[in-house]
C-alpha cells in the first residue's frame, strides 16, 4: 500500500497508542530526545524529515521546527498538537524547503518506505544538503540484521505484525509488515550503506542504539564541502554491502 494511502486518518488515530504510547518503544524515545537536545543548539533550527505526528517536536522546546510529511491526516495532528512549528505537506524528494538546519531528523527508518536503493540514496542526499555546516544528521535505521530481533518482541506478538521477507535473495532488504493500518513495504539497506553516504561530508559518524530492533546513525559537524582525505571516508562496513 502507498504511503499516503496507509496513513488514513483511520491509522492516524490509532498510531499514537502503537509507537508513542506503546512501552516497547519507551527507552528508544528516551535516547532520541536526550540526543536531540545534545545536537540542535538552543534557538537552532530542527527539521524532521517524514515527521508523522510530530511527537518529538511536542518534547523539545526553544528551537524553530520544520516537519515535512505527506500524510494529510498525520499532519493534523501535528499542527494542533505544535503550533509554533513549520510543516510542509509533501514527499521528502521533492519538498522544497529553502533553507538549511542546525539539526536534521528522520526517526523509525521512515526513508523505508521509499522502497527502493536509488530513491533512498536520493533521500540521504538531500537530508546531507539540508544540513547547515556544522550541524548534525540524525537518522535511526531500521537494518536487516534487527528484523529478527523484532519478530522476537512481545510488541511483535500482540500487534501481529511480525515481518515476512521478500524478494527472491530473502536477505531482509526487502520486507513487509502487517499492523492495524494495513501492509508496509519496505527497503532497508544496510548500516554500510548509510555511513559510507555520511562520511565524506562528516567529521564523526557513529552508530548507537538502545533497542535491538533498530539502530541511531548520528553524524556530527557537517562541512561546507564532501572532505576529499580518502582517510576521512574508511568507514567499517559492518556488512559488507
Amino acid at each position: 500500500m502507498e504511503p499516503r494511502a496507509l496513513y488514513s486518518e483511520a491509522y492516524a488515530a490509532a498510531y499514537r497508542a502503537l509507537y508513542v504510547d506503546h512501552p516497547m518503544w519507551h527507552a528508544k524515545h528516551a535516547m532520541n530526545l536526550g540526543l536531540v537536545r545534545a545536537l540542535v543548539p538552543p534557538g537552532g533550527r530542527w527539521l524532521d524529515a517524514c515527521c508523522g505526528q510530530a511527537w518529538h517536536f511536542t518534547q523539545v522546546v526553544g528551537v524553530a521546527k520544520t516537519g515535512v510529511d505527506l500524510s494529510p491526516a498525520q499532519l493534523a495532528r501535528a499542527r494542533r498538537d505544535n503550533p509554533d512549528a513549520r510543516f510542509l505537506e509533501a514527499d521528502v524528494l521533492a519538498a522544497e524547503l529553502g533553507e538549511r538546519f542546525d539539526l536534521v531528523t528522520s526517526f523509525w527508518g521512515a526513508y523505508a518506505y521509499l522502497d527502493d536503493h536509488a530513491r533512498i540514496a536520493a533521500f540521504v542526499a538531500r537530508a546531507i544538503e539540508w544540513t547547515a555546516p556544522g550541524g548534525a544528521l540524525y537518522l535511526e535505521l531500521l537494518t536487516p540484521d534487527t528484523l529478527a530481533a523484532f519478530n522476537a518482541t512481545a510488541f511483535a506478538d500482540q500487534t501481529a505484525s511480525a515481518v515476512e521477507i521478500r524478494g527472491v535473495l530473502a536477505d531482509g532488504v526487502a520486507w513487509s509488515f502487517h499492523d492495524p493500518g494495513g501492509r508496509h513495504d519496505l527497503t532497508c539497506p544496510s548500516i554500510g550503506f548509510f555511513e559510507r553516504a555520511l562520511a565524506p561530508w562528516f567529521h564523526t559518524v557513529e552508530v548507537r542504539g538502545v533497542v535491538a530492533t533498530m539502530a541511531q546513525l548520528v553524524a556530527v559537524g557537517r562541512t561546507s564541502e564532501r572532505m576529499i582525505d580518502r582517510s576521512r571516508e574508511r568507514v567499517v562496513d559492518r556488512e559488507r554491502g
